[in-house]
């Protein structure tokens, strides 16, 4: 039955790694993602026995949630049968992978395992190996050394073609209302606990030309990112380069062509925990409203502001039972909501000045 804010709140298990993102020859292709639209499609024909309303399902995602919910935005058996009023992007876009990046993944796995790289073959190793192996071949494989992972491909069928592309060109999800965000401090998560701030800055020139490599863009970006932040160090500067470049430009490109159905919000609430700042998936449990659990004090700290749980959950739950957030929607000044310790305002283009750069490398001839 509806909880406390009038809404039913559904989590699905899917499956995850070589097993659900892998590309093998005897196995389909993005078997996570279907197994996400086999329980996307329960939900629109049984959430009515448990109070919910089939015509207005919220799909929301995280992170990799968020590309996947993406994916699902844009496939056409979800637009087909109408399973999604609305949908939430955190910190994650939608976008397919590279065929290549997901194969040598999948090599590396089946090299370190000695094994064929067959779905049969990764099914016979050991459970907790085969986690261990994953784990340790894809410590490369976030999102600023941009190295082989796993992800969702471009199938012909399930994904036809790039999901953002497809949104953005408005053959998918028209009606569909869109909350995207993202956290100020995306890529201190992917650089602080692991200590790759100190080898970045080390590197300098290296590491700015490594971003530029992974970012596909020229000189001026970096130059331009280090008039505008002065006082940041090498790691800073890559790190605002990669969040851009793979969040803060595509959720604008998607919210720039649906602007009647968009609204944009930035968490902005910096973590008490040293150097992580409002890193990426800090702002799950004030969305959640579970600040108190062990889970959320791993990132948030202790003494995390209650009233800024409130005001997050609040604009979610409201955007999934009416498609209004309490937030201005998006238009051509850019409006973004800032979920800070203090009320959350409004504030007119904060990123405008650093996706000029992007815009202006792109104009720029070879």
């Amino acid at each position: 039955m509806p909880g406390r804010d009038g809404v039913v709140f559904v989590s699905v298990n899917h499956r995850l790694g070589v097993e659900g993102y892998g590309l093998l020859p005897d196995a389909p292709v993005n078997p996570g993602l279907r197994d996400q639209l086999a329980a996307l499609r329960w939900v629109h024909e049984s959430i009515a026995a448990f109070g919910g309303d089939p015509d207005r399902i919220t799909l929301a995602g995280q992170s990799a949630g968020a590309i996947s919910a993406g994916a699902l935005l844009a496939a056409p058996q979800a637009q087909a049968q109408g399973l999604v009023r609305r949908a939430v992007l955190q910190s994650g876009q939608p976008e397919a992978f590279e065929r290549d990046k997901v194969r040598r993944m999948v090599r590396r796995m089946a090299t370190r395992l000695k094994i064929p790289a067959t779905a049969v073959a990764f099914a016979e190793v050991d459970r907790d190996l085969l986690l261990r192996t994953q784990a340790d071949v894809g410590r490369l494989s976030s999102p600023v050394p941009g190295g082989p992972s796993f992800g969702i491909v471009v199938d012909g069928d399930l994904v036809p073609r790039d999901p953002l592309q497809t949104l953005v060109d408005g053959d998918a999800a028209k009606d569909v209302d869109l909350m995207l965000g993202w956290t100020s401090d995306e890529y201190r998560l992917w650089l602080v606990p692991g200590g790759l701030v100190e080898r970045v800055d080390r590197l300098g020139a290296v590491a700015l030309a490594g971003a530029m490599a992974r970012c596909h863009c020229g000189t001026e970006v970096p130059r331009g990112y280090r008039a505008l932040h002065p006082d940041a160090g090498t790691a800073e500067i890559v790190g605002l380069m990669v969040t851009d470049h793979l969040l803060r430009i595509p959720l604008h490109r998607l919210a720039d062509a649906r602007p009647d159905t968009s609204h944009v919000y930035e968490f902005a609430w910096p973590s008490s925990l040293p150097d992580l700042g409002a890193c990426h998936a800090l702002e799950l449990g004030f969305v959640f409203d579970t600040g108190d659990l062990p889970e959320s004090r791993k990132l948030a700290g202790e003494g995390a502001p209650h009233e800024l749980a409130e005001a997050m959950h609040s604009a979610w739950a409201r955007f999934a039972v009416d498609g209004d957030p309490g937030s201005q929607r998006w238009d051509d000044t850019h409006p973004v909501r800032i979920f800070d310790a203090d009320q959350p305002r409004t504030t007119h283009g904060p990123r405008d000045a650093e996706l000029a750069l992007w815009a202006a490398d792109a104009l720029t001839p070879p």
